[in-house]
């Protein structure tokens, strides 16, 4: 198959394999909840960052750079997930038209 110090590339594209696949998947999602008490609100939030990699190698071992190590192979896979989750309680406090408070406590 060797053609001198040459390899062939054609042998090569067609017995050795490359794969590589990412995904990735993010998701930002609220909530608002009607509460009884005039001016106070309730937020509820989540966060979500999903990503996948796949790898796949394989070089043969007649040609190519897997010829000197009798072909190789590997296989990596890797996940990875993060989130955050938020609550908010917000009120608003109108004392006069010049007086305005705005309170907000928050959970993550």
């Amino acid at each position: 198959m060797n053609t001198g110090t040459m390899n062939n590339p054609l042998y090569i594209a067609e017995h050795d394999m490359n794969l590589s696949k990412y995904t990735r998947i993010i998701s930002n999602n609220s909530l608002n909840w009607i509460t009884p008490i005039e001016n106070l609100s309730f937020t509820s939030r989540i966060n979500i960052d999903w990503n996948t990699f796949s790898y796949k190698t394989y070089q043969n071992p007649i040609l190519g750079d897997g010829e000197t190590s009798n072909g190789t192979g590997s296989q990596t896979t890797r996940n990875r997930v993060t989130y955050s989750i938020q609550n908010s309680l917000n009120y608003f406090w109108e004392i006069s038209e010049d007086h305005k408070l705005d309170f907000t406590l928050l959970q993550e």
